[in-house]
């Protein structure tokens, strides 16, 4: 029976075959005569010891370097892969740069994607960022102590003799910047350590959503590229900010302990700013793939689907009005409706030739010419497209979601980001206001205040393009026409419409307000002011200073008898 099976297979075209046979029945050479009653006879031992034959040979195949049935490339990708999935392990590497960063200063764990809670390599390499997450914290204390050594040479009361090393280059002004950077820093690496978890659902939720945007290797090439462009651009900041600071140092008493932990301290300030960067960049990309796959689908769904209308049949439309018509048919007809009668014959109708070319300069209703000679949309493809409608829209309410737990997680950091920003621009903005007026120009004081006015300003650029970019789904089915459509994509159509209208990626502070273009305009002006305030208050301050200088000398002085 064996042998007849044999020859009947050999005799058989693959044609002939089903397409599991065609492609997993082996050839007659490959299959020994007897396998059949091997396989009856073999014991559990047997089948073990084959088992274990075919595990070696796998193992000795990886070490090798190369999985069988795949290529060179491809066995390099699946031995390089982090995670099972695909997009999520691309979205990973992505943002490696950043991860990599954060994982050096403490803001991350070194292993937090871990499912397995009680793993010894978890909590053994988790270790590192145990010690440095209170590192940071010795630097803070560090810093105390090292400001209380620094001797006080600020006059409670300024006197006319007071000099700008007194009154401004002392140890209050260290104390207040010292304090800024490091709530900054702190916060920063508290929540980040601690929110860890919510970071890495942050990049699943958006892998999942890649799955099904069909994300490919260049995307993920291009955000990781850009990611590396913006830590070039935080480490120029830094160093352009530890340049002045130096200066400053060197009038107030340089202490290069105090100094290193400062600079220590706007490091982790930095990669706060490279993970809120980052995040805004990987949504945005995905609202813009997004809204290519909604451009595609509306493009049989357009008013003008064959060709683009010239300006003049679009002018000849929009000024087409059925007032146009004779007004003495237009009463006549009118009549004809109310009161008929035998002399009243007139009619409106339009008679319509499709084989003849439009001709705008008759005065005939646009409706009828619009398209003209198109192919109609058949029941079948409108359900297909409603269908697909219906898809999109379950993703970009994902992508609504996603940019909510971003506000979760970097919300209350980029909230105290502003204030502490704010503060520096504020105190360094009067430095240099009151050291200008006075004649006694300073330069440091200016190249101080660009690196906050920057951070502020990147907060609130990437936060108004998160905005733009999450409207373009809305106005890309606002250019759809359901003119020719059923009522039921007509409904489809409007849901979608006031989700993407409703449903925007806005980036909050913590949910006390919206961090936008418009925000940030309000800040620069409310820092102006304060600055202004504070100019004039220290003018105030001098000129008293100066009269009661002059009252203690005249008093000092008295007259001769």
């Amino acid at each position: 029976a064996t042998k007849a099976k044999m020859m009947d297979l050999e005799k058989s075209s693959p044609q002939d075959l089903p397409l599991d046979a065609s492609l997993d029945t082996p050839t007659s050479s490959e299959i020994p005569i007897d396998s059949e009653l091997e396989n009856e006879n073999q014991t559990y031992e047997d089948w073990s010891k084959s088992q274990t034959n075919f595990k070696e040979t796998s193992e000795n195949d990886m070490e090798s370097g190369q999985i069988q049935g795949f290529t060179e490339e491809d066995t390099k990708i699946l031995l390089e892969k982090e995670f099972d999935d695909f997009y999520e392990d691309r979205i990973h590497k992505s943002a490696g740069p950043v991860v990599f960063l954060s994982k050096s200063l403490g803001m991350l764990p070194l292993i937090w994607t871990e499912d397995d809670e009680g793993a010894e390599c978890k909590s053994y390499f988790n270790m590192y960022t145990f010690l440095v997450f209170f590192g940071w914290i010795g630097l803070a204390v560090l810093s105390a102590m090292r400001i209380s050594k620094l001797p006080d040479t600020s006059p409670i009361i300024p006197t006319a003799n007071s000099t700008l090393d007194t009154r401004f280059f002392n140890k209050m002004t260290i104390d207040v910047y010292t304090g800024t950077m490091f709530a900054n820093c702190l916060v920063a690496i508290i929540f980040g350590a601690f929110k860890s978890r919510n970071f890495a659902e942050v990049l699943f939720n958006t892998a999942e959503i890649d799955s099904q945007l069909q994300l490919k290797e260049k995307h993920y090439d291009k955000l990781k590229n850009k990611s590396l462009f913006w830590i070039v651009i935080e480490i120029l900041l830094v160093c352009a900010h530890a340049v002045p600071l130096c200066f400053v140092m060197d009038k107030c008493g340089m202490d290069i302990i105090l100094y290193v932990c400062l600079v220590f301290a706007s490091f982790a300030v930095a990669v706060l700013d490279l993970q809120y960067v980052h995040m805004c960049m990987a949504l945005c990309k995905r609202y813009r793939m997004l809204n290519k796959i909604i451009s595609h689908i509306i493009k049989p769904f357009k008013t003008f689907r064959a060709s683009e209308p010239s300006n003049l049949m679009l002018q000849r439309i929009l000024q087409y009005r059925w007032d146009s018509v004779a007004k003495e048919e237009a009463r006549n007809t009118f009549d004809q409706i109310w009161e008929p009668s035998e002399k009243d014959a007139a009619s409106l109708d339009i008679k319509e030739n499709p084989a003849v070319k439009n001709d705008f300069t008759e005065n005939v209703c646009p409706a009828l010419l619009l398209k003209g000679g198109e192919k109609e949309i058949s029941r079948e493809e409108e359900t297909t497209v409603i269908l697909q409608l219906d898809i999109l829209r379950g993703i970009h309410s994902d992508l609504h979601n996603v940019g909510q737990d971003i506000n979760g997680l970097l919300g209350f950091q980029v909230l105290v980001t502003l204030c502490c920003n704010c503060i520096l621009l504020i105190m360094l903005g009067f430095f240099f206001m009151s050291t200008t007026f006075d004649g006694k120009f300073f330069w440091p004081f200016l190249v101080m205040i660009i690196t906050p006015v920057l951070r502020i300003q990147i907060l609130g650029h990437w936060a108004q393009v998160m905005k733009d970019t999450s409207m373009k789904p809305f106005w890309t089915m606002s250019q759809m026409s359901t003119l020719d459509g059923s009522p039921k994509l007509e409904r489809q159509v409007q849901k979608f419409q006031l989700q993407a209208s409703q449903k925007t990626a806005r980036f909050t502070a913590s949910g006390y307000f919206y961090v936008t273009r418009q925000t940030i305009t309000k800040i620069y002006g409310m820092v102006l002011v304060f600055v202004f305030l504070l100019w004039k208050l220290d003018q105030l301050e001098n000129i008293y200073a100066r009269a009661l200088n002059m009252s203690t000398q005249t008093t000092t002085v008295t007259p001769k008898q």
